[in-house]
C-alpha cells in the first residue's frame, strides 16, 4: 500500500468532520482550513515557546 493511500485512510474521520463543518457552516473548504490554522497558531507557538524553555512547561520559577 502506498504511502498516500494509508495516510488517507488515517485521516479519513478528520475528512469527514471537516466537510460536515464546511456544509454546516456554509463555506470553503480552503476558508474553513484558514480559519482552523489561524485558530490553532498560537496554541503551536505557546507549545513551541515552552518547549524551548522547560522552566516555563513545569511552572516553576527557577530564577
Amino acid at each position: 500500500m502506498e504511502k498516500r493511500q494509508i495516510a488517507l485512510r488515517l485521516l479519513a474521520p478528520e475528512l469527514k468532520k471537516h466537510e460536515n463543518l464546511v456544509e454546516q457552516r456554509g463555506t470553503t473548504s480552503a476558508a474553513l482550513a484558514r480559519e482552523i490554522y489561524l485558530l490553532g497558531l498560537p496554541v503551536y507557538e505557546s507549545t513551541a515557546q515552552r518547549a524551548d524553555h522547560p522552566d516555563i512547561a513545569d511552572g516553576v520559577n527557577h530564577a
